[in-house]
């Protein structure tokens, strides 16, 4: 097999992995995007964040749009609307229950209303369910992209993390994200080592664009990942350390913050680190993750160096244990010696 056929199917497979939306296209392309930070981006739509309404959910449904380049993008639509409170869709239900299941609580009810619907259930699933092809590589990685996604479509304030940036006939093309640092730190970590036939998924270019794994940061990761021509729209993360003053919970990053202009309260929803274990999961393998191996390095020497100084520690108490018997006999014998000879000479 020649290394062009080679690296046509190593990318195909990472264009499944991640983010399939149109499956009639099976290659992976860069709208040339590389905005890691858009404050101060011209914008054709703003939405400002917080709303004064219970109206948060901005998107909702499938508007059909063709871009300049003749795709045929499945996006959702500039809809305003109040968050659902329950699923009434079986279908739709699992899809939640099983990729998103930081929405529900130990009986299987919603925690909180969602601004997402069954009309988006073939997109939302074509774009977290295949990430689950690395799920046994690094369950992590895998929690980490799916609660990514799962909230950028169904959490119930949208309005608080996102802005629309630009529609067509009511089709949203590109939007900003707003993501705490903590958050997309952990989900790129914990990524970072993961491997597919030996390779590393940064080196490819259509998951960290030109920089590869030597240079790829959180920032470009997430830019790239937002820019894959498969997306039903161009996500541009907004990633902050800014925290304001408020509750924080899941998916809430604390307090309102400014940026674009609006007030906005980050996501920031638990990750995990490819070394931890997220629920009813393992952590990542050794070979996904350097620190996984170190840490299991560094576990296996302080066994063994605590085994040898627990056999040491067991050869000296032998040994004085030992030595004292001896010395026992030996003044005894010499007590019997002694008792003998003065019993003689007398």
């Amino acid at each position: 097999m020649s290394t062009n056929n080679l690296s046509t199917i190593v990318k195909q497979l990472f264009c499944i992995i991640f983010l399939a939306i149109n499956i009639n296209e099976m290659m992976c392309g860069l709208n040339g995007t590389t905005v890691s930070t858009i404050i101060g981006r011209d914008r054709d739509v703003g939405v400002v964040g917080v709303s004064d309404d219970n109206r948060t959910c901005l998107m909702d449904s499938i508007c059909k749009n063709n871009d300049k380049s003749g795709s045929n993008r499945n996006s959702p639509c500039h809809q305003i609307h109040v968050p659902y409170d329950n699923v009434t869709d079986d279908d739709f239900y699992d899809l939640l229950w099983t990729h998103c299941p930081h929405f529900f609580d130990d009986k299987g009810d919603l925690l909180h209303p969602i601004c997402c619907s069954a009309e988006q259930e073939d997109s939302i699933s074509r774009l977290i369910s295949q990430v689950d092809i690395i799920r046994r590589s690094c369950p992590s990685c895998t929690t980490n992209a799916k609660k990514y996604f799962c909230n950028l479509f169904c959490l119930p304030k949208q309005s608080e993390i996102l802005n629309i940036e630009k529609t067509i006939h009511k089709a949203i093309l590109n939007i900003s994200y707003v993501i705490s640092k903590q958050f997309a730190e952990t989900f790129y970590q914990s990524c970072r080592d993961v491997r597919i036939f030996g390779a590393y998924l940064m080196d490819q270019e259509f998951i960290c664009g030109p920089y590869k794994r030597s240079n790829c940061t959180a920032e470009r990761f997430l830019t790239t990942l937002g820019s894959i021509s498969q997306m039903p729209l161009i996500i541009h993360p907004v990633i902050t350390d800014l925290v304001g003053t408020g509750s924080s919970g899941e998916g809430d990053g604390g307090g309102l913050v400014s940026l674009l202009g609006h007030r906005f309260r980050p996501m920031s929803g638990q990750a995990y680190q490819c070394y931890e274990s997220p629920p009813n999961d393992n952590a990542c393998s050794c070979d996904n993750c350097e620190r996984r191996c170190n840490e299991t390095l560094l576990a296996n020497y302080q066994n063994n160096n605590n085994n040898h100084q627990n056999v040491k520690l067991n050869d000296e108490n032998a040994a004085t244990h030992g030595l004292g018997g001896n010395l026992d006999q030996f003044f005894i014998y010499r007590i019997v010696a002694t008792v003998l000879v003065i019993k003689y000479i007398f």
